[in-house]
């Protein structure tokens, strides 16, 4: 088993694109990304944030906007958005421990709603451009 979740962080790093460290996840997140991507989706962008006060990550791909929330190794929770259906994001700005920071709602065409709370507010600009510039394609 071990060889088994080792194989597989190593094909989550083939998965990320430079300038994405595997460091931004927690081993369990990286055992499930090769599970979570379709072939030859990449990650490109990641921040943190929480959904119903759990930590998980929000991740730009080449294809789509994930939402990954680990609760033990080997579970876990995820959202996807396509590029294309996104049909809005709306940023709030909220004051919490770490200072001030930013939910993000995104919409998508059919009207289902999904807000990722607390992302710290340097991350928000480079991941928001580059959202947007894949959904406008």
């Amino acid at each position: 088993m071990k060889k088994v979740r080792e194989q597989l962080v190593k094909v989550a790093e083939e998965q990320l694109l430079e300038g994405v460290s595997s460091t931004s996840f927690t081993k369990s997140e990286l055992e499930l990304l090769p599970i979570i991507l379709e072939d030859g989706e990449v990650v490109k962008k990641v921040v943190s944030g929480e959904v119903e006060q759990k930590l998980g990550k929000l991740m730009a791909t080449n294809r789509r906007v994930i939402y990954l929330r680990s609760f033990l190794p080997g579970c876990s929770d995820t959202v996807a958005f396509h590029y294309g259906d996104i049909q809005s994001i709306t940023e709030h700005k909220t004051r919490g421990l770490s200072g001030q920071s930013i939910d993000l709602t995104f919409t998508e065409t059919t009207g289902y709603e999904y807000t990722v709370y607390n992302i710290l507010k340097w991350q928000i600009p480079d991941f928001l451009e580059y959202v947007s510039a894949m959904n406008d394609k």
